[in-house]
């Protein structure tokens, strides 16, 4: 235990994972088998490819696991050994941003067990199934293209047929959720037929995640903010 207490292990921890990750840099453009983890949950991907591909990346989620652990351990003892002896917002600051830190791995890892990502190329008149089994069917795509043939705008638009049918019009930046479950569409084939690239995708992880980039960015505000105070205070003594 205390060994997990100790600055000197997270560093050590971090040395390693940045072994581990370049490691797997050098590792991946070796096999075509690392383009899947662009279209599939990391887990799932884990299961699939043999051990002498994903050895390092078992590894750094192994690594990252005990640097969490040692970031939480360290930030209690932060707490109470420097409980009353300095200012409350010094005090909590780098603590909001540990928990920032373990938010967004947490969610990192939470969409890497449970979400999925799927592309399909999409013709108008065909349907999607959603994982509730509502059926969502793509009635039009969109698209203007300029006077040199190039796209310059794309959308669909979509009925999802389950209770009541709803019309959703989705372009790029706008994509249609519907119980966590997102609908994207990615590009437009405008010849020899209409058709769009859509993807269906589940991101379980992006809640946590989104609330920890904002703490962990609050943290850093915060001690900025002290830090600039303090200069005005000695510049002014």
């Amino acid at each position: 235990m205390r060994l997990l207490l100790s600055l000197n292990t997270g560093i050590i921890l971090l040395m390693i994972l940045l072994l581990l990750l370049i490691a797997g840099a050098l590792i991946m453009p070796s096999d075509e088998a690392f383009g899947l983890l662009y279209v599939m949950p990391l887990f799932n991907w884990l299961k699939e490819v043999p051990f002498q591909l994903s050895w390092w990346l078992i590894l750094s989620i192994g690594v990252i696991i005990i640097l969490a652990l040692n970031t939480l351990l360290c930030s209690g003892d932060a707490i109470i050994k420097k409980y009353k002896r300095t200012s409350f917002l010094l005090l909590v600051a780098p603590q909001i941003m540990h928990i920032g830190f373990l938010l967004i791995l947490f969610g990192h890892l939470l969409s890497s067990w449970g979400g999925y990502r799927e592309l399909y190329i999409m013709r108008e008149g065909g349907w999607l199934r959603l994982p509730d089994n509502s059926v969502v069917e793509i009635k039009d795509i969109i698209f203007r293209l300029d006077s040199s043939g190039y796209i310059t705008e794309f959308g669909m638009e979509v009925l999802h047929h389950k209770e009541k049918t709803l019309r959703a019009h989705i372009i790029p930046n706008r994509p249609y959720i519907y119980k966590g479950t997102g609908i994207y569409i990615k590009t437009v084939y405008p010849y020899p037929e209409k058709a769009a690239l859509v993807e269906i995708s589940r991101e379980p992880g992006a809640i946590p995640a989104l609330i920890g980039a904002i703490l962990f960015a609050s943290g850093n505000i915060i001690l900025l903010m002290k830090h600039r105070m303090k200069e005005k205070m000695e510049k002014g003594t």
